[in-house]
């Protein structure tokens, strides 16, 4: 055979790997046993997989398709770093040197050489029968328990079941004995707690297991397949493909199909998009990670709904979405932003890893992954250690860091979440902190838009309008009625502020006045639409007698005080409210 060949682990780092042995074994005409053997670099092993195939008595073509699978296995659970050894001199050859026969095997070969490119964190070595003996005896063992799936460390974690209200999830191994348990157990439950388990709504679903052997045992039970919903999760999906989040958007298409758009006004679609649609979503933002088109696609959805748009056609946006999306101080509605909405989600199963240290959520991924893969340490050690000996400089500054350094030294070191040292991570702060704009300068036009006594249309009208500009024939009229004096700057913005604090006075004063100005704003949006789209128009004065009915209605509604009559309101109306 020659020199036994090599492949270079490029792209793999020489510590904090994984090895995959891969092997296949004969023993009935037309079938081969595939084992796969996963461990640590130090020997530990991490998890393992046995599968039987059907294919022609080729013992290469049964390798080829053995590291398929392993390349298989590798991208379902994402690992990274991985050697694959094998003693299937021809393959290992092969790949190494990019030569591949036009054979059945070469072209399976062929394909799986793609992952092994320049750049890559997988690649391939070969091994001697010694080497790979583990894998050859769990090929050997495929024929007596075939599809079996192991992984876990020596603190494995048994998991047999998931409760949550009245929804259960059984989990076992494939067997008649385990059936018959699980069955007992089930009957036993109901004579004991009086309650009654409806087998036909309940789902038997094997993971690796053949239809037929399914159906023989699932009794009065209906036979699922994976993927399937567990308490409106998809199980068993991968939430990297788009076909996984179809579902989300068509939820978000349907609610969307019931809401007309001449039905709703300007303050009514904002709320339609903060309690309503971003409700929808949430639940599985907070479990899985959505890829960048998805989280675009949601967005687009937003954006249609909130500027009048149906699924057909989308209407001019006046205002760019991330300003939309700003907290209210800072020029914006509060719609949330789902790109740093899903990192503050996830950002909370992250936190529970450092600090739930005996939960079961972190029980199960050391099982799965070792402990090495999810706790924080540096360069695999328990201690700080200098790569060098520290220069003078250095040492000054390291002396000047440990003064002013608190080291608590009868006390252990715990992870500190700092944006919220005594409440710890919370959603509402990462998200708070992932949105924070750059200037932290507030608008005193943004603080005035938000009147209490202004109904939510207006105040979102006046939001837009502030952003354009308005014709000011009705002010001299109205600052007359009311009995004030001032200047019209140019600016809208200005012109907002200026009428507001124009007088002085006590904040009931300024509060009034904030309110003349929506209504002001409002009625002449009003008389714009009329006489573009109904043809109708009214003089300046009366404009005026509508914006003294208007501040009359909105003051009666959500001011008990007001105990005045219209004629009084009509003459005086600061004398009435008592702020003159």
């Amino acid at each position: 055979m020659g020199k036994n060949p090599s492949f270079k682990t490029r792209g793999v780092s020489p510590r904090n790997f994984l090895k995959l042995n891969v092997d296949a074994h004969a023993k009935d005409a037309g079938y081969w046993g595939l084992g796969l053997v996963l461990r640590r670099e130090d020997g530990r092993g991490v998890g393992a997989v046995t599968k039987v195939v059907k294919g022609p008595n080729d013992a290469t073509l049964a390798e080829a398709n053995g590291l398929l699978e392993a390349l298989n296995w590798i991208k379902t659970m994402q690992l990274m770093r991985v050697v694959i050894e094998m003693d299937a001199t021809v393959i290992v050859r092969a790949i190494h040197r990019k030569e591949f026969p036009r054979s059945r095997w070469g072209k399976l070969v062929q394909i799986s050489s793609r992952d092994f490119d320049q750049g890559s964190q997988i690649s391939i070595n070969w091994v001697g029968r010694n080497g790979n003996r583990v894998a050859h005896e769990l090929a050997r063992w495929a024929f007596s328990e075939p599809n079996r799936f192991c992984i876990g460390e020596r603190d494995q974690v048994s998991v047999s079941h998931l409760q949550f209200a009245d929804d259960t999830l059984l989990i076992g191994v494939k067997s008649w004995a385990n059936v018959r348990a699980l069955r007992a157990i089930l009957v036993l439950f109901e004579t004991m707690s009086g309650l009654k388990v409806n087998f036909n709504k309940s789902l038997l679903v094997g993971v690796n297991i053949f239809e037929s052997w399914l159906g023989e045992v699932a009794l009065c039970c209906k036979v699922g397949k994976i993927l399937f919903l567990y308490l409106g999760l998809p199980i068993g999906g991968d939430p990297r493909h788009l076909g996984f989040w179809e579902p989300v958007l068509a939820r978000l298409k349907k609610r969307l199909s019931g809401w007309k758009n001449r039905f709703l006004s300007f303050g009514g679609r904002p709320v339609l998009l903060k309690s309503v649609l971003t409700s929808l979503h949430v639940y599985t933002l907070s479990f899985f990670k959505a890829p960048s088109g998805i989280i675009s696609s949601i967005e687009y959805i937003f954006i249609k709904k909130n500027w009048g748009g149906c699924e057909d056609f989308r209407k001019i946006s006046w205002v760019k979405w991330k300003t939309i999306c700003l907290r209210k101080e800072y020029g914006g509605l509060r719609v949330r932003q789902l790109r740093e909405f899903t990192l503050a989600l996830l950002g909370k199963w992250c936190w529970r890893l450092l600090v739930h240290t005996e939960g079961l959520w972190f029980r199960v991924l050391a099982a799965r992954y070792g402990r090495e893969g999810v706790n924080f340490e540096i360069e695999g050690a328990e201690v700080w250690q200098w790569r060098r000996q520290l220069r003078a400089w250095e040492e000054e500054m390291l002396w000047e860091c440990q003064t002013l350094l608190s080291l608590q030294v009868q006390s252990l070191d715990r992870w500190q979440w700092q944006p919220g040292p005594v409440i710890g991570y919370t959603v509402r702060g990462a998200y708070q902190l992932l949105t924070a704009p750059n200037s932290a300068n507030v608008d005193d036009v943004e603080n005035l838009i938000w009147h209490p006594q202004v109904p939510l249309k207006v105040s979102i009208f006046a939001w837009r309008l502030l952003r354009d500009s308005i014709s000011g024939s009705i002010w001299p009229l109205v600052r007359s009625w009311i009995g004030i004096t001032s200047a019209d700057p140019a600016s809208l913005p200005d012109h907002f502020v200026q009428f507001t604090y124009s007088s002085g006075g006590s904040r009931a004063r300024q509060s009034f006045l904030q309110l003349i100005w929506f209504i002001c704003a409002w009625i002449v949006w009003m008389e714009r639409n009329h006489r573009l789209f109904r043809g109708s128009t009214s003089s300046t004065h009366q404009l005026l007698d509508k914006i003294k009915l208007f501040s009359f209605r909105w003051l009666k509604e959500t001011s008990g005080t007001l105990a005045s009559n219209p004629h009084s309101w009509w003459s005086s109306p600061m004398l009435c409210l008592g702020v003159v």
